[in-house]
């Protein structure tokens, strides 16, 4: 479930914990690897895998569309489609934030 994750620990962790600005420069140079784990962390929302709370579905229903099409594009369409999107993948990443860490750590 986790490898892409785990493999990109140090990755995660730091788009997790630095400011918006820091993050969205760490998403402007994504490498296909990054790229993969974040696009494991969308497969793993849209098939229900993480267990989410009411509160937590409701805060990300609005990137609904986003979510699938980050878990089912290649992966140069999703390197290119994740940068041009970096404000909301930031707030998708910050909405689900402790069930990343409770994951890679």
């Amino acid at each position: 479930m986790a490898s892409h994750m785990l493999k990109e620990k140090q990755f995660l962790f730091f788009l997790l914990t630095t400011e918006p600005k820091q993050s969205y420069a760490l998403l402007s140079t994504l490498t296909s690897s990054q790229a993969l784990s974040l696009q494991e962390i969308c497969f793993n929302l849209v098939n229900n895998t993480f267990p989410l709370t009411n509160k937590e579905i409701k805060q990300l229903t609005p990137y609904k569309a986003i979510i699938t099409r980050i878990s089912k594009s290649s992966v140069q369409q999703k390197k290119r489609f994740i940068k041009s999107k970096k404000l909301k993948v930031y707030k998708i990443l910050k909405i689900i934030k402790e069930r990343i860490t409770s994951i890679i750590s």
